[in-house]
């Protein structure tokens, strides 16, 4: 009985210094501290195995370093912990779809959704992910059943918008977007993708000779976009463009 209660005591104290090594990780990482931050993830390694959130915080680390291959180990790692955690095959997707690698992102997406098909977020990466591949159609039918499935979630409307933008579409993609806005009122980002149509409404236009038309689409776009954040770089830069093409 000792023995078993020392063995207690002992796991106990490991996971109280794991957990202290962790958050110490984090809070390095936070403040770009990556390489002590990566020491100390190191170190913990040398007496016990990461675990899945020390391979996630690890990736991270690696990733923000520039070491794209050493984050995607440090995922697949994780995954082969835990391979019935959708949020590593998430992980990967966002991994892979933020290093220009669609095709591997594809790859893991779907086979992710073989295992948890009702994720909402791994069919969401799916759905901006099959545009890249020629299957708008196969995109567009998905996000139809991810908003009957989820109606009051604004993100499979802002997909849409965005699939009928690339069509050309302007008058479903100002629908889609309104609507979207209309489930997350104070979504900034989603005025600047409103602001977006009405702006590319206005170049098509201009390119029908189409002056009159496309001044009135550009002014809609700069009341749209004027007052949103300015300290988004993405957004300070829209409204400078659009501003110009309304004036």
């Amino acid at each position: 009985m000792k023995q078993f209660l020392l063995f207690l005591t002992l796991v106990s104290i490991l996971s109280a210094n794991d957990t202290e090594s962790l958050l110490k990780a984090k809070e390095l990482f936070k403040n770009k501290s990556y390489d002590q931050a990566l020491e100390i993830l190191e170190k913990s390694s040398e007496t016990t195995p990461l675990n899945v959130d020390e391979l996630k915080l690890q990736a991270k680390i690696h990733y923000a370093k520039g070491n794209v291959e050493d984050a995607l180990d440090s995922l697949y790692l994780a995954l082969k912990q835990k391979s019935k955690d959708p949020e590593i095959y998430l992980e990967l997707v966002k991994l892979y779809s933020t290093s220009k690698r669609y095709k591997g992102a594809l790859e893991v997406c779907e086979n992710g959704i073989k295992k948890f098909p009702n994720s909402l977020e791994l069919n969401l990466q799916l759905a901006s992910l099959l545009p890249r591949f020629g299957k708008v159609p196969a995109s567009l039918q998905l996000i139809e059943k991810l908003k009957a499935e989820f109606p009051s979630d604004p993100r499979p409307l802002s997909i849409e918008s965005n699939l009928y933008l690339y069509r050309a579409d302007f008058d479903k993609a100002e629908i889609s977007i309104k609507w979207a806005i209309s489930l997350d009122e104070k979504n900034q980002d989603y005025k600047n993708n409103l602001a977006i149509v009405y702006e590319k409404k206005g170049d098509f236009l201009l390119k029908q000779k189409k002056e009159k038309e496309a001044k009135e689409s550009f002014e809609l776009a700069w009341k749209e976009i004027q007052s949103l954040n300015s300290n988004n770089p993405i957004i300070a830069s829209n409204q400078e463009r659009i501003k110009r093409k309304a004036s």
